[in-house]
């Protein structure tokens, strides 16, 4: 039957309206100018005969009528009416730019729109009183008008006749089929999906083809049954039907870069729109076409119908396979392939297969002879394909298959299936329940997504960023009602350091909610609902998405009712472990405080140990013991941990306790995390400075100083290390406590050290006002450092002490080395100078030690005059400017050596302090052994005026005896040229130091080596 059809006679109507087109141009003035009639009217444009004048008059964007005026210019709009009417009213609908620019004239009359919003729709009458022929309108800023209507006396016009839907059906196409592809036309029995995107457009199939009512949106598309391979076709062909003129834009969707041209409409009639490939500029691949977007198209109700790409050229029989057919594997992920394959055909277009055996996995349609990326998904992760890649034709004539071999990656295992009730979940991806149907949609530039499963019925999504630019994506879902749920819950596992992820449900919450992850292990988030209206909640979006940095996997996406109104109970610390992010819970056990450290208290009870994180420094100390906590579950740096409120702070109480039992660990397991626990007995090198957060290892097992606790380990000494158990990167560590010395294992005893002679170490270190005794006998050898040389003779503490000097060693296990802690001595001074050491000092390892030392000038007791006439100077140290000496006796029995000299000073007088004992160093080897000096006096002098140098020297050594020592150094180049005489090379080799100098290689001690 035809479509209704509206007459206006004279004796109906009495107004018509003419409305203003919607644009597709910007706010700004350099937006497209339009003056046509055409151009500006939508709708009764048969009322209209010209645009008498038309400055300034610009497209409005889409929703907003056209635009007239600048914020700079005046805009002029004149519209000569078709035939003249007594009018009585002109009713103007317009919109202002802002509350500055509202003002517009109409006919010579100003009006002034009133308060509100940008935008604003406002609506003004003017009266008439005349006949008139025309509208004018001024606007001294941006006006956007929407409609005019004109009201006149019944009678004086006859509107024309107005089609309000087709009238017939457009003609049939007549096209072969095997000429074209078919999107939507009875005549090739094709139909399509609809798209509306979001944009709020409605469709409805009538008899005339497709009805389309769109929004201000002005977007909307067609799905295609199926994917259409148009390398052959020439044109894209579809007939239109709108009641007045329009615009639309036409975009094919490929996959690749959006190109669209636009087309204009005629009313009251179908537009046969036919356009060339050719001109969708830039485009090249017509072989996977999915979609027709429509834009542009706002607030318009139209007609669709034969949408079809077609070629004028008949095809060929085509009995010919795809050649130089290359298939090879590009990357490979967890759940999918990448593969790269390229083949010839004469049709110019191919359809590539993969398959898994006899399993075909995915096609893929190219251009002929162009490389194409296939990407294979479904696979399992950490396994290897043997795949396959065939390459045919259209008509069906396929290659031989190519072999391309993948092996994918591991992926984690799955994380903790999450236990709700049914009735309290809707979920969107997890195999713990039913699914809700949804797909994934590509926001700008969306990161890669990829569906599969970690293990049976283990679904999951995998995230792959883009390397630049912003990315996003969505879950898409029918209109579901979500107001009985508090919150989206997921898992999320990142691969790489500094993930971070925005997560957002659609229409709820002001702004996405972005989460800072942890790298390598399922992130449980919770992001909070609660309250929420949403009664048709379509979407979930994830943002930002290159900030996960790397892939990046989403496991049992669903909302819940958490029911968190009250705080989830946790009868013991154990229970806490049992809890997700964010629960809120109630610590209804006492605990034992194991450590404070600030805000850091660790408590423990008799199931496990947790970290309580204080909004504020808390004032508790170990054997404290706490209950009524309340707060909310984290996880930081791998360590689960309550955060109280600063209202729940005031609820715990303190009482007396017992300090918490120390645990010995041998082996520090990820399953003892948050344990407080002692290595006992390992050894320790290293400086935990105070104020920094150093890494230490001890046993194998990383110490972090988290908490800035200053502390030395001594090398070669035993230690008992406190700490607690954490994760880093799923791997166990000990956040540093505390650290004490292990002493030797025996029962408190007194230990009597008589020392007949011992030595003051006067000259070397009275200038620092401190002296040093030390002694031994057969059993024990005794050093006592910082005695003050203001204060001797007097009584010494163990503080007056310096505690890394002064201590007694056994001699007959000499590695034990045992500091003072406790005790005093006397020290006296007799008028023949002898010095005595009386007292009682308590060692590390629980001994008592009663001293008795004796001192005398070691001076008095022996001296030994060594005449070495020729000895050798150390020149593998002239190339820093320094020198020594060295030399033998005549029967080789005594030998010394003395280091270092400047070079300026070669010549001259020294003490022990020009010495240098860290890599020289100075000492005499005789029947008692080598000697260490701790005074000297050094004269150099030329002996002869042929580069022979004369030392001479009195050296007080540590065993207590003077040596007087003649030494003579031969040079041939004489002083002025000792530089170049001595410079040598030096190396390292076996842990020895080798000098050589004129292809002659030394000892440290100067001794021909070869």
């Amino acid at each position: 039957m035809l479509a209704a059809v509206l007459f206006a006679g004279s004796m109906m109507a009495d107004s018509y309206t003419i409305t203003f087109k919607e644009g597709s141009g910007t706010d700004s003035d350099s937006g497209t100018k339009v003056s046509t009639v055409a151009d500006i009217i939508s709708d009764g444009a048969s009322y209209v005969s010209e645009v008498a004048t038309a400055t300034n008059v610009y497209n409005a964007r889409i929703g907003r009528g056209i635009k007239l005026g600048t914020s700079k210019a005046v805009g002029e709009l004149t519209l000569t009416l078709a035939t003249p009417v007594n009018a009585t009213s002109i009713v103007v609908t317009a919109r202002k730019y802002n509350d500055t620019e509202k003002s517009f004239t109409i006919q010579g009359s100003d009006f002034t729109a009133g308060d509100g919003n940008d935008f604003a729709e406002y609506t003004y009458t003017y009266d008439v009183a005349t006949e008139i022929s025309s509208i004018a309108l001024t606007s001294p800023k941006r006006i956007y008008f929407t409609s005019v209507t004109v009201n006149y006396e019944a009678g004086g016009v006859t509107p024309p006749a107005t089609l309000t839907e087709p009238a017939a059906a457009p003609a049939a196409p007549t096209w072969p089929a095997n000429q074209v592809k078919a999107v939507y036309s009875a005549t090739y029995n094709a139909d399509c999906g609809f798209g509306e995107w979001g944009s709020g457009t409605t469709v409805a199939q009538e008899e005339f083809g497709k009805k389309y009512v769109t929004t201000g949106l002005g977007y909307f598309g067609l799905e295609f049954a199926e994917h259409l391979n148009c390398a052959k076709m020439e044109k894209l062909h579809m007939d239109v039907w709108v009641a007045a003129d329009a615009s639309i834009r036409i975009v094919p969707i490929h996959g690749g870069t959006e190109v669209g041209v636009t087309k204009q409409l005629v009313g009251q009639q179908w537009n046969a729109i036919d356009i060339a490939l050719t001109e969708f500029e830039g485009v090249t691949d017509w072989t996977d076409v999915y979609q027709i977007k429509i834009d542009n198209a706002a607030n318009l109700t139209f007609w669709l119908n034969n949408v079809y790409f077609y070629t004028t050229v008949a095809p060929a029989a085509d009995t010919e396979a795809p050649t130089a057919v290359v298939a090879s594997l590009v990357s490979a992920s967890y759940f999918s392939a990448k593969i790269s394959a390229t083949a010839t055909d004469n049709s110019d277009a191919v359809i590539f297969v993969v398959k898994d055996g006899e399993n075909e996995l995915t096609t893929a349609p190219a251009v002929s002879g162009v490389a194409k990326e296939i990407v294979v998904k479904g696979l399992l992760p950490n396994t290897a394909y043997n795949l396959s890649v065939v390459a045919k034709d259209e008509a069906g004539n396929a290659a031989a298959p190519v072999a391309v071999a993948a092996t994918t990656l591991a992926a984690p295992a799955p994380a903790t299936a999450p236990t709700y009730a049914a009735d309290k979940v809707l979920a969107l991806e997890t195999g713990a329940y039913t699914n809700l149907a949804y797909g994934l949609q590509d926001w700008w530039a969306m990161p890669a997504v990829v569906k599969g499963n970690l293990a049976a019925n283990e679904p999951a999504l995998c995230l792959l960023p883009n390397e630049t630019g912003s990315s996003c994506f969505g879950m898409a879902f029918a209109p579901t009602d979500i107001t009985a749920y508090d919150a989206l819950e997921m898992d999320v596992y990142p691969t790489v350091e500094g993930a971070k992820l925005k997560i957002q449900v659609i229409g709820v919450g002001e702004a996405a909610t972005e989460y800072e992850l942890v790298a390598n292990q399922w992130n449980h988030i919770s992001l909070d609902i609660k309250g929420n209206t949403k009664t048709n909640c379509e979407q979930v979006g994830f943002y930002d998405c290159n900030n996960l940095l790397g892939a990046c996997f989403v496991q049992n996406v669903l909302f819940v009712d958490t029911d968190e109104d009250a705080p989830v109970q946790a009868i013991t610390c154990a229970d806490v472990y049992s809890k997700a992010k964010n629960d809120v819970v109630d610590l209804l056990n006492p605990v034992v405080v194991t450590y404070a450290n600030g805000k850091n208290v660790w408590v423990k009870d008799a199931t496990a140990s947790m970290l309580i994180y204080l909004p504020a420094n808390g004032t508790y100390q170990a054997g404290d013991v706490l209950s009524g906590i309340a707060g909310v579950v984290d996880i930081y740096n791998g360590v689960t941990e309550i955060k109280p409120s600063a209202d729940q702070v005031t609820a715990i109480t303190v009482a007396a306790g017992d300090a918490p039992a120390a645990e010995e660990l041998a082996t520090v397991a990820a399953t003892d995390v948050n344990k407080y626990i002692v290595l006992k007995n390992v050894d320790a090198e290293g400086e935990f400075a105070e104020g920094t957060q150093s890494n230490l290892t001890i046993a194998g097992v990383t110490v972090r100083n988290q908490f800035k606790n200053g502390y030395a380990f001594e090398a070669g000494k035993k230690y008992n290390v406190y700490g607690v158990v954490t994760l880093y990167q799923n791997n166990p560590q000990v956040y540093f406590i505390s650290a004490e010395v292990v002493g030797t294992p025996v029962d408190p005893q007194t230990i009597d050290i008589t020392i007949s002679k011992g030595m003051m170490f006067s000259d070397a270190v009275a200038s620092y006002g401190y002296w040093d005794i030390y002694g031994e006998n057969e059993n024990y050898a005794i050093e006592l450092s910082n005695i003050s040389t203001t204060e001797v003779p007097g009584v010494y503490t163990v503080e007056d002490l310096d505690a890394d000097y002064s201590y007694v060693v056994a001699l007959a296990a000499p590695k034990d080395t045992i500091h003072f802690t406790a005790g005093q001595v006397e020290v006296a001074v007799s008028a023949e100078g002898v010095v005595t050491v009386v007292g009682q000092l308590t060692g590390d390892d629980s001994n008592i030690y009663n001293i008795n030392l004796t001192y005398k000038d070691p001076v008095a007791e022996k001296t030994v005059t060594v005449a070495i006439p020729e000895a050798t100077l150390f020149t593998g140290y002239a190339s820093y400017g320094l020198y020594g000496a060295y030399g033998y006796t005549a029967d080789s029995a005594t030998y010394v050596q003395l280091g270092i000299w400047v070079e300026q000073e070669f010549q001259g007088d020294f003490t022990e302090d020009d010495l240098d004992y860290k890599y020289i160093g100075s000492g005499l080897i005789d029947a008692d052994g080598t000697q260490s000096i701790f005074s000297a006096a050094i004269t150099v002098t030329p002996g002869n005026g042929e580069g022979v140098y004369r030392i001479t020297a009195d050296l007080l050594c540590y065993n207590n005896t003077l040596y007087k020592v003649t030494m003579q150094i031969g040079i041939e180049q004489g002083i002025e040229d000792v530089d170049a005489a001595v410079k040598a090379t030096k190396t390292i080799k076996n842990g020895q130091l080798i000098i050589e100098k004129n292809g002659v290689q030394y000892n440290a001690q100067g001794a021909v080596i070869r």
